[in-house]
């Protein structure tokens, strides 16, 4: 494409751009690039700016360089193009089938193919336009198929024609969408003859004070208006000319559509509001005030009820005005699956304020199944619910059926909400929230408060959140005041109640803060990091399992004079998790108990690293009552302000209980109990405090590989051993006071480990047998063998004051019989180790002779000396030294059973001869005569002769 000399375009190439580039014209009104004059902003084409000279024709000013995005850089100009399409053969005077085509005659003349003409008067007015004569369908003028080409106030002269021939017509419709929208094309009025109906050509909207005056006006002229009279429902109108009966049946409070006088049903169309909306779209919220809603006190339940219709009705988000909303009864609205989603300002902002006894919001629903799991059927947000009432009814009610369904989506979201009496010591609600069947629901970051005078059970306003068969729901950061009950979970249908988290809410001055109280058994309700102050209980729980309760900040209302109060109640069936919570009663009055946290039949819960502090009044940290079992208490801690930190009505059974701190009440046994119970030991301690003789034969309710450490605290107990009780040296014993005996179970039999006695003689074994010394060892199996025996006291000469393995001890009278063994002297108690060994086995003691080796009081060691030897060829040792007595020569010495490295000494008691060779490695024969001595040392295969003495 080329630019003629003088910088101009043909007329024939100018529309060959402004055809070419349409999609520039949509992008910079969507945009929102705004008009110049008589023209609009473009960008330059590309080709345009590639041109060297650039030049742009005169019809085409440049107004400067802008970047709007687009992915080449771009010159923004004003297009002051003609608002007069090109000139049309024909205009038709009534419908034609522009389908079927073919040579028509219209308005008297035949036409030819190729001829343009103008339809105007079509039945469906989105056929009307310029189209094309040809043979067969009559299609669209390439420069009039789009929206820009038929803009509002576009004008065509017609040429020929009886009728419309020398005419000029206007295209009156502003922003067609080619092929849907109804098109206008009025007659436009020539050489400045004055029209016969000045609106017909005045391109401004009308003024109209109301909406009577609305419906009153002529459409076939008018087309927009603007209604400037009715304060709040003031607004800008368009007129639609397609059916809106269904849109008209749905506003009977004209909110958003006005139908006319001609036609109030809004059959052949109805004014529409266009500050909400566009031709396709919502384009805002709806605000009640279009409906009759009025911010002057007046009752506006009639007007705001017809306003949460249109909602329902067309799933357009609502928007209160700031200001207050008077409404005299309660609205109810069943919604089916519809959506309904209203905000306001901000709380105590835009407010809804009720004046009846029975008043707020009643929702009805039904599951949206079209909708995805994370879409809000529901939302409420950014307002206040305010009654001037006492009993003022239910705030915000919301019944969902069927029965919940997992596959339903998230079907209501309050947030930012308040609820509250409009005079807080007087006025308040029955309840706040009461949601029922619902499903993966949010209530976050409320404010529910009863009458703030409050200050003692009962509570005027009853549930600040109630939740009825509720599942997966989520209450965050909620603040409820003043209650009988701060959040409140209930079902009697299992599994739909299940999953419902409480985080980060402050619960203060109620009676009880979270309570959960389902008749059958539900599971998981998360709370954690909640601060609640309530004068009856905390968390009251009942028929829930895997509940994490954590980090959450117990107190007991400071005025509360409640007696058995509990920060955490637990009743059945278990598997919970509670830890890390601080609970105390800072400035309560004193009630004769006061409960850290009790269960009670429950089973399998933590109970880990929870904080007990400031107490009042007699407090159990920790109180298990009749029916819990298998609970693992740990790791607890507590002030001195306690009076125990682990107590019960000792019928929990098998629990865990260790590490917690201080330990001021350790399990005791009751006097005269035969089979005491372990199943909750502090610590894994059993005290015994028998007032009278008792023998105690196993141990109840433990479990395997349990831990018990038993506490002596009485000379009256007896320990038998027994097939569930297995004793050391398996011997009854009858330990003193202050002893402590550890057992392990091991299967069904209580296995003692270890003993230990604070004073006076240990014996291990049986007490049946007085004890020898301080440490006696019996072994019962072998014939009361003592395995160990130490003493001091001084018996007979010559005695051993320690011993091992001792043969028998059935008539053992002082003296140890043992292998290795002090003698002392009877007087000054001096002696000498030695070894002793006992070759017969007898229930005598040992004697000196049994004295094989040691050292004596000097420190000269002994080695021993053997029985006398007769002499033979072959002699066999009996000892380190040993006499050999007659005359017959030695040819051999025996080496069995001697250790290699051994010597030994041989005394001759006569004449012979010991001849070298066979196993004796000697320097020659040795003849002896009586009183040599001849040394040897054996190194397993011979003997190596070390030295030799004639001592004759």
């Amino acid at each position: 494409m080329t630019i003629d000399d003088a910088g101009h375009y043909s007329p024939q190439q100018r529309a060959e751009i402004i055809a070419a580039y349409p999609e520039h014209e949509r992008e910079a009104r969507a945009k929102g690039i705004p008009v110049l004059g008589s023209g609009r902003i473009f960008p330059v084409p590309e080709e345009m700016i590639a041109c060297e000279p650039f030049k742009l024709p005169r019809w085409w000013p440049r107004i400067g360089a802008l970047d709007f995005g687009w992915d080449h850089p771009s010159a923004a100009v004003e297009l002051a193009w003609d608002t007069e399409a090109d000139v049309v053969r024909l205009a038709t005077v009534a419908n034609i089938d522009v389908d079927t085509g073919g040579l028509l005659v219209i308005d008297g003349v035949q036409t030819e193919v190729g001829d343009r003409i103008l339809v105007k008067d079509q039945t469906d007015g989105s056929e009307n336009g310029i189209r094309t004569v040809s043979a067969g369908q009559w299609f669209r003028a390439a420069d009039a198929r789009t929206a820009r080409t038929m803009q509002y106030g576009t004008t065509v002269t017609v040429q020929e024609g009886s009728a419309n021939g020398g005419k000029t017509f206007r295209f009156n419709t502003l922003d067609p969408v080619i092929g849907d929208d109804p098109i206008s094309i009025v007659e436009y009025p020539l050489g400045g003859t004055a029209p016969a109906v000045a609106r017909d050509y005045i391109d401004a909207p009308v003024y109209v004070a109301d909406r009577a005056a609305l419906a009153a006006l002529d459409t076939s002229r008018d087309k927009v208006a603007l209604i400037w009279n009715e304060g709040g429902r003031n607004g800008v109108f368009v007129f639609d000319a397609s059916n809106q009966a269904v849109n008209v049946t749905n506003d009977p409070q004209q909110g958003v559509l006005v139908a006319p006088s001609s036609d109030a049903t809004g059959a052949s169309g109805a004014w529409r509001r266009i500050d909400l909306v566009s031709s396709t779209s919502a384009a805002g919220a709806v605000s009640p005030l279009w409906f009759g809603v009025t911010l002057d006190g007046a009752d506006s339940t009639a007007a705001f009820s017809a306003f949460l219709d249109f909602l329902v009705y067309t799933g357009i988000a609502g928007e209160l005005p700031a200001g207050t909303i008077t409404l005299g009864s309660k609205i109810t609205k069943n919604i089916g699956s519809a959506g309904l989603a209203l905000g306001g300002q901000g709380e105590d902002i835009s407010i809804l304020l009720w004046t009846s006894a029975d008043g707020g919001l009643n929702i009805t629903s039904t599951h949206a199944t079209g909708k995805v799991q994370w879409s809000r059927q529901v939302e409420l947000h950014h307002f206040s619910i305010k009654t001037s009432r006492a009993s003022g009814g239910t705030a915000l009610s919301h019944t969902i059926s069927p029965v919940s369904a997992s596959s339903t989506s998230i079907m209501f979201d309050y947030h930012d909400l308040s609820i509250q009496g409009l005079d807080v010591d007087a006025d308040h609600w029955d309840n706040g929230i009461v949601v029922t069947d619902g499903w993966n629901g949010t209530i976050e970051r409320c404010s529910i408060k009863g009458i703030a005078g409050d200050n003692l059970s009962p509570f005027e306003m009853n549930d600040a959140i109630k939740l009825v068969r509720c599942n997966d729901c989520h209450v965050s950061k909620v603040h409820a005041y003043h209650c009988e009950v701060g959040i409140h979970s209930t079902s009697d249908t299992s599994s739909y109640g299940d999953g419902l988290t409480i985080e980060d809410c402050r619960i203060v001055g109620v009676s009880t803060g979270i309570l959960s109280d389902g008749s059958v058994v539900n599971a998981w309700m998360g709370i954690c990091n909640t601060h609640i102050n309530a004068s009856v209980k905390g968390i009251n729980l009942t028929n829930l399992y895997y509940t994490p309760i954590s980090e959450n900040l117990i107190y007991k209302t400071h005025v509360s004079t409640q007696d058995n109060w509990s920060g955490i109640f637990m009743l059945g069936p278990g598997f919970n998790i509670l830890t890390g919570n601080t609970i105390s009663t800072p400035g309560a009055p004193a009630g004769v108990t006061n409960f850290g946290i009790v269960l009670s039949g429950v089973g399998n819960n933590i109970v880990d690293g929870n904080l007990f502090n400031n107490t009042t009044g007699g407090f159990y940290c920790i109180y298990e009552l009749s029916g819990t079992t298998k609970n693992t208490i740990i790791n607890n801690i507590a002030d001195g302000t306690i009076d125990a930190i682990v107590g019960g009505d000792g019928t929990a059974t098998q629990s865990t209980v260790r590490n917690n701190k201080p330990i001021t009440n350790l399990t005791t046994v009751t006097s005269g109990d035969a089979t005491p119970s372990v199943a909750s030991l502090i610590d894994n301690i059993l005290v015994t405090t028998n007032t009278g003789a008792t023998s105690i034969t196993t141990f109840d309710d433990g479990v395997n590989q349990q831990l018990l450490e038993l506490h002596v605290a009485d000379a009256n107990t007896t320990l038998v051993n027994g097939a569930t009780l297995a004793l050391l040296g398996a011997q009854n014993t009858s330990p003193p006071n202050g002893a402590i005996l550890v057992f392990r179970k091991i299967s069904t039999v209580w296995t003692e480990i270890g003993r230990s006695y604070p004073v006076g003689n240990l014996i291990i074994g049986s007490y049946t047998k007085a004890p020898q010394s301080k440490l006696h060892g019996y072994d019962a199996a072998n014939t009361l063998r003592i395995l160990t025996r130490l003493e001091n006291d001084n018996g007979a000469s010559g005695t051993a004051a320690i011993g091992f393995e001792v043969t028998n001890s059935g008539t053992e009278t002082r003296s140890a019989k043992a292998g290795l063994g002090l003698t002392r002297n009877s007087s000054n108690g001096r002696g000498q180790l030695g070894v002793f060994v006992r070759t017969t086995n007898d229930g005598a003691d040992f004697d000196i002779n049994d004295l094989k080796s040691g050292w004596n009081v000097t420190g000269i060691f002994h080695s021993f000396m053997g029985t006398t030897v007769a002499s033979a060829s072959t002699i066999v040792p009996t000892g380190n030294l040993f006499h050999v007595s007659g005359t017959t020569n030695i040819a051999t010495i025996d080496g069995t059973g001697i250790v290699a490295g051994t010597t030994i000494r041989m005394i001759f008691d006569g004449i012979l001869t010991v001849t070298a060779g066979s196993n004796l490695k000697m320097a020659g024969n040795f003849t002896t005569s009586a009183s040599d001595m001849l040394v040897m040392t054996w190194d397993g295969t011979n003997w190596y002769e070390e030295g030799r003495s004639a001592n004759a």
